[in-house]
């Protein structure tokens, strides 16, 4: 007689009630302030009070956002030498209530810090004025300089006074709120009025793929979990490939894919009905795993679309060219041959995922330049579902791809972090390597999987060629220690995976006759020794532990001789190496850099460390006669993530963003009230050594209003040499403080330079520097953003 599963649904369903009321909590108190990026005032160029006994230095502001929860200002407690004591207040301007209150000690040998007051959250701050006030304690003078700010560029939504009397300037603070749990609600509600149009791109995007994989024929898994996460993977290569070659043949990409992608559909439903007919199959799914994956998703796209929700344009240096190549794409129809006119150089850049955002802004309708952060953080959120595939295939446990899932999306600072970098292109890639990992595990034994590897490692060939090194390396590897194995017709499967592997080719060697950038050589002349390796990313909480978990059970594979921890551990030796994280200096500095690589490193962790965290588990509920199944597991995981999803809501971090709303009505005016043919100066500072990038919303002219600019993206490195220099050596003017303006306009005029953007988050040229020089002529100023005119001499 076959036994109920009454008690089993019962317990599933009381550990399922527990586990989201405990993951309410967890996501409740895991909650934390979030930097409002329309309150900022982030130029400091000097310490108030200046040149005069002050009492009492008040900051007035105004929040856009409901939450108020925190205020940073910068203080220097090392100014002078004489230990005092400083209160520091925040006043509601409306009524004179005192929200906080906090005391800060000066004079001692310690550097410029940032000063956080926190409060209880003002559901009311938007729109409403505060007052920071601050005093010495003993209601004496205060220390000179002790608090940093700006005497130029002034925060123009707010006032500053120094003892009662208003001054120019302002000071440097950072305006924080904290969202609550039905700010987060309705914010997830009100995404579903785009989940339809969202829903249809992602079946037409992933038809293709899906397809792909049935015409394959791998994975053989009957998991619809798996087929889905191969599918997207397949979609993922398929569609810049797609553009690519539809592009040489002069056909326009979008409908010729479009149309290569309903084919696919077509033979795949053809393949698949006669394979049924002779051995009938089915595709499950498991309630067990499925339940806390779709939690865990659901969770992660919150976390993931939240953030984004609070920028005008995607945060740091890496946004504007992405953006860049994307409109291009979707206004061309096809992948550049160019990036002119904003760039008059042959297009160079790997466009894989330039491709997958400009379909979605033709599916959807979205702009080009908002479709790139959704295509970047959408892909960065499908991470969890590729980490539980992995993770799962891998180890052939669910729970072990659940704690995988949890760690990439919600606990784990990478790949969420890449939001405030921009590394989109980054991201796309490193959804490509768990599809090339699996495939080519069963390469050796597989043609199918050796098809499958050839194609995804083509897809990420023009997605991202650092990755593909160190993916082909891995693969290498594993192939060659199971190779023997495998017997005389690997070398077949071998070359199946190159034939598939092909329609890369030519690309690639495009590319490779345009990689001797100046921009490179600079950077590697200006490193007298290799950079050192980025530790701080790695051994950050709670990532540190999950790399010690990691490592352990690595070990553990090595001392048994496993052919995946033998290619895992030579893979990372070679990688650290060449990145300078090994004790051996590299003489290879800059073939790959350390931030890539520590940022990478999730990846390689998810497989060990699912299994670790299983067996860890397993071993503490043995006590209590419970096993670690994939319920049991994906309910803490769910919880844990509850509890980390308020650091992945914080992950931006506000130094990294340059642009402003305020920036977004001047990129707008720009656009329509300049010659298309206008080049602008912007402000600048030094990226890398030998590189220079933009430090306000400027350096986005050339994607947003399709002018070029002085630097013309981080795209400009691949200028002609004297180009190049030219334009570094004009940065550096810049940037010395005091730059030869007579012998500087005669460099600008000569690049054609007749405009200067001055972004609110400003930089080393301030628009009170221009005003009191004739040849510029202010034409644009709006909520501290100036566009001058350039003279003719």
């Amino acid at each position: 007689m076959k036994k109920s599963p009454a008690p089993f649904t019962l317990l599933g369903g009381l550990t399922w009630a527990a586990a989201i009321v405990l993951g309410l909590l967890a996501l409740r108190f895991g909650l934390t302030e979030l930097p409002d990026p329309a309150a900022w005032q982030v130029r400091a160029d000097r310490g108030f009070p200046e040149g005069r006994a002050l009492r009492q230095v008040e900051q007035t502001f105004t929040p856009h956002r409901p939450g108020l929860a925190g205020v940073d200002i910068r203080v220097n407690p090392a100014a002078e030498s004489t230990v005092r004591n400083l209160t520091v207040r925040l006043v509601n301007e409306a009524d004179g209530r005192e929200l906080a209150l906090t005391r800060v000690t000066t004079g001692r040998p310690v550097g410029s810090a940032a000063l956080r007051l926190r409060f209880a959250p003002q559901s009311g701050s938007a729109g409403q004025v505060y007052r920071l006030v601050v005093t010495a304690a003993d209601g004496g003078p205060l220390p000179p300089g002790v608090i940093a700010g700006t005497g130029d560029d002034a925060y123009p939504e707010g006032r500053l006074m120094l003892d009662g009397t208003p001054a120019a300037g302002s000071l440097y603070f950072r305006a924080y709120y904290r969202p609550d749990l039905g700010r987060l609600g309705l914010a997830a509600v009100g995404a579903l009025k785009n989940a339809p149009a969202l829903i249809l791109a992602a079946g037409l995007w992933l038809l293709p793929g899906l397809s792909v994989s049935v015409l394959l024929g791998w994975p053989g898994t009957p998991d619809l979990t798996g087929r889905i996460a191969a599918g997207s993977s397949f979609s993922l290569a398929f569609w810049p490939l797609a553009y690519y070659w539809t592009g040489l043949f002069g056909l326009p990409a979008f409908e010729t894919s479009l149309a290569l992608g309903a084919g696919l559909a077509g033979a795949a439903l053809v393949r698949h009905r006669a394979a049924l007919s002779a051995r009938p199959g089915r595709i499950t799914i498991e309630p067990g795993p499925a339940i806390p994956l779709g939690l865990l998703l659901g969770l992660t796209l919150l976390v993931r679309l939240y953030p984004l929700s609070d920028l005008v344009l995607t945060p740091w240096v890496d946004g504007p060219h992405h953006a860049l190549i994307a409109r291009k794409i979707f206004e061309l129809n096809r992948v550049p041959d160019s990036y002119a006119p904003e760039i008059d150089i042959p297009a160079f850049y790997h466009f894989g995922f330039h491709v997958n955002a400009a379909l979605l802004a033709r599916l959807t309708g979205t702009d080009p330049i908002a479709a790139t952060g959704l295509t970047g953080q959408l892909l960065i959120a499908w991470s969890a579902v590729l980490a539980y595939w992995l993770v799962r295939e891998w180890s052939m446990d669910a729970a072990a791809g659940l704690v995988g899932a949890g760690l990439a999306g919600l606990v784990m600072t990478f790949p969420g972090y890449f939001l405030s970098w921009s590394r989109f292109s980054l991201g796309a890639g490193l959804d490509l390597l768990p599809a090339i990992f699996l495939a080519g595990r069963d390469s050796p034994r597989s043609g199918q999987a050796a098809a499958a590897l050839g194609l995804v490692l083509a897809g990420l060939a023009v997605t991202h060629y650092r990755l593909l090194a160190v993916a082909g390396f891995f693969v290498g590897v594993l192939a060659a220690l199971t190779f023997q194995a495998a017997g005389r017709v690997a070398w077949r499967r071998v070359l199946l995976g190159l034939a598939t592997f092909a329609p890369a080719l030519p690309w690639l060697g495009a590319a490779t006759g345009r990689f001797g950038l100046p921009a490179v050589g600079a950077s590697l002349k200006g490193l007298t020794s290799p950079e050192p390796f980025p530790w701080d990313l790695v051994v950050r909480w709670p990532d540190g532990p999950v790399y010690l978990l990691a490592l352990a059970v690595l070990l553990v594979g090595l001392g048994w001789k496993r052919a995946d921890a033998v290619a895992l551990g030579l893979t990372l030796l070679v990688v650290g190496f060449l990145a300078n994280a090994l004790p051996i200096t590299t003489p290879l500095p800059g073939v790959i850099d350390g931030v890539t690589v520590a940022s990478s490193l999730w990846l390689g962790a998810l497989v060990p460390a699912g299994i670790g965290a299983v067996r860890v588990l397993g071993t503490a509920l043995d006590h209590v006669k419970l096993r670690p199944g994939a319920g049991l597991v994906g309910a803490l995981v769910v919880v844990a993530g509850c509890w980390q999803a308020g650091r992945q809501l914080a992950i931006v971090n506000p130094d990294l963003v340059l642009a402003h709303p305020a920036d977004l009505a001047a990129l707008a005016w720009v656009r329509v009230n300049t010659p298309a043919d206008a080049r602008f100066l912007i402000n600048v500072f030094e990226w890398r050594p030998g590189i220079y990038a933009g430090s306000d919303a400027g350096f986005w002219l050339p994607a947003v209003a399709g002018r070029t600019t002085l630097l013309p993206t981080l795209l400009y490195g691949n200028l002609p040499a004297d180009d190049f220099a030219r334009r570094n050596r004009i940065a550096r003017e810049l940037l010395s403080g005091s730059p030869d303006w007579d012998r500087l306009l005669r460099e600008l005029r000569d690049l054609g330079i007749n405009y200067v953007f001055i972004g609110r988050r400003g930089g080393s040229a301030a628009a009170s520097a221009l005003l009191v020089r004739p040849e510029f002529q202010p034409v644009y100023e709006r909520d501290g953003v100036w566009v001058f005119a350039l003279r003719p001499p």
